[in-house]
């Protein structure tokens, strides 16, 4: 006699993640993501009495010889950071009870949420590459002497890839809970980064003149390939 036996072969998946699981994979992502400005901002100290440490000798890129600052640079520092803060504000009160933060603006299913996931990665790793290309980073909007323009690595796909992260990673977590509070603060995000890029745009023009405008040309300023 001849013994079969049929083990189910069918794998079933959930219809989306788990609300810890979504509550874990922000926390962490959003970690990760903050520990890397910390930790440039460290190298970046470390390295203040050193400024050729942030010309990279490879390149030709022109090096800034005199500041250049504008009277907007504060209020776009105060813009960007206030959206940020507005996030983690709306994140606290989804945590507690994700329905105060407004209705869903789509099912969230675990397709759309792998998709946030990924998008979620990609923001490491795109702010990772920007940090790791761009010597001259500082926290503040304005141009000191020894500033180098950068125009390789994710660098050549847009001219704000540091902030084109941001998109990415608060449009990621939107993704994953796609609330009606954090659409609102992905839009007021966006709109707060593209004044804070029209403002550093013009000093990096003051700085660099034909070459920031050549660069522009072939460039998108704060979405690859799109705007």
């Amino acid at each position: 006699m001849q013994l079969i036996t049929q083990f189910p072969l069918a794998i079933t998946f959930p219809a989306q993640l788990p609300d810890v699981d979504v509550k874990a994979i922000i926390c962490l992502v959003h970690s990760l993501y903050w520990l890397l400005i910390v930790n440039a901002s460290i190298i970046r100290r470390r390295k203040l009495n050193q400024p050729e440490s942030f010309v990279d000798p490879s390149t030709r890129e022109p090096v800034a010889q005199e500041s250049s600052i504008t009277p907007q640079g504060p209020p776009a520092l105060f813009l960007t950071s206030a959206t940020y803060g507005i996030f983690y504000i709306l994140l606290a009160i989804w945590w507690v009870n994700p329905n105060n933060l407004g209705f869903l603006v789509f099912q969230p299913t675990l397709p759309i949420q792998a998709l946030g996931i990924a998008v979620l990665c990609l923001a490491l790793v795109v702010k990772v590459w920007a940090f790791w290309v761009f010597r001259s980073w500082r926290l503040f909007p304005h141009i000191d002497p020894g500033h180098q323009l950068v125009t390789k690595g994710p660098y050549s796909f847009v001219r704000h890839p540091l902030y084109f992260a941001f998109q990415l990673l608060f449009f990621g977590s939107f993704l994953i809970a796609p609330r009606l509070g954090f659409l609102l603060q992905v839009i007021a995000n966006f709109l707060a980064h593209d004044f804070r890029c029209r403002v550093e745009e013009k000093i990096l023009t003051q700085a660099f003149d034909s070459a920031y405008k050549s660069y522009k040309k072939r460039t998108r300023r704060l979405l690859p390939w799109v705007y």
